[in-house]
């Protein structure tokens, strides 16, 4: 869709989920005082009504995820479904997919009303994971707690990689990025770069059985000022299909870097994103401590 000029993805999300997903959103909305809040509310439920009626007469439009998640797939009778799956680009008939009868969790995270379910849930997981990690995230400036396990999780023998953009509009997050590269790739983890597209999308594929999509970045101001939501779906046939998907769209056309080539990095380049780090640490600690004043 679009210009284009992005890579995203998005879901559709039906079921119990997706009341979860419509009070996380209003929740959100209501803490930034939004005027005529209870116009609001009737409006999303009338809306969410009028959808589910639609539904049950028995039309299914393309889309796909969540709560119960539903991605379907072209492939005969073999559709799954629960929370409802993947919404993808029209023009390619094999990218429409549901899936039925999917554990789906809306996490949300929320700095200043001290709500941190998504980051226990992401600490959790990959703490536990066994075989496999696939990472799609626009910014990789990964805080402590996450950095850890990830890096524990490859000295136990988990295959990690991590995907992530080669450009964006802000230069100086993307030096402060390319930065920790380095100890990542020493460490065994597999990096890649985006430059045919601007990357948004925020995914994540564990041991094929655990997928996620959302609105969370692997960077500081995600963890730990931003208010983020995050869907996952336990289901072996959501993960196989958004694994694919990103071996398809992203692997296949992303630069791999190597450790070679970021020990062999000239001086000057080392010290610039040394500095990049540094401001971005800087900018990030001021604006999670005016979050935490504000919530005082």
């Amino acid at each position: 869709g679009g210009n284009g000029r992005f890579y995203d993805a998005f879901c559709e999300l039906r079921g119990p989920a997706h009341a979860h997903l419509v009070n996380v959103f209003l929740r959100s909305v209501k803490s930034v005082s939004v005027p005529d809040w209870e116009r609001l509310r009737m409006w999303c439920q009338k809306k969410r009504l009028k959808k589910e009626e639609g539904e049950g007469e028995g039309s299914v439009r393309e889309g796909g995820g969540g709560g119960e998640s539903k991605m379907t797939r072209e492939e005969g009778e073999n559709t799954i479904q629960h929370s409802k799956g993947v919404r993808r680009e029209k023009k390619d008939s094999s990218l429409r997919r549901f899936s039925e009868n999917v554990f789906v969790q809306v996490l949300d995270s929320d700095a200043k009303q001290r709500r941190w379910h998504l980051q226990k849930a992401l600490i959790l997981m990959l703490s536990g994971m066994k075989d496999s990690c696939c990472i799609v995230t626009p910014y990789f400036l990964p805080p402590e707690p996450l950095k850890k396990a990830i890096l524990a999780a490859k000295r136990r023998g988990v295959s990690i990689k991590i995907i992530t953009q080669g450009t964006c509009k802000t230069p100086i997050v993307n030096k402060a990025c390319q930065h920790i590269y380095l100890e990542f790739l020493q460490a065994g983890v597999e990096m890649y770069q985006m430059y045919h597209k601007e990357l948004h999308a925020k995914l994540m594929v564990v041991d094929n059985i655990y997928s996620i999509i959302g609105t969370f970045n692997f960077d500081f101001l995600s963890f730990e000022a931003n208010s983020e939501v995050n869907l996952t779906m336990l289901d072996l046939h959501n993960a196989v299909f958004m694994k694919d998907r990103i071996d398809k769209d992203l692997l296949s056309k992303c630069k791999t870097l190597t450790l070679a080539e970021y020990q062999n990095r000239p001086m000057w380049k080392k010290l610039q994103q040394w500095l990049a780090y540094i401001c971005c640490r800087l900018l990030i600690f001021v604006c999670v401590f005016s979050v935490s004043f504000k919530t005082k």
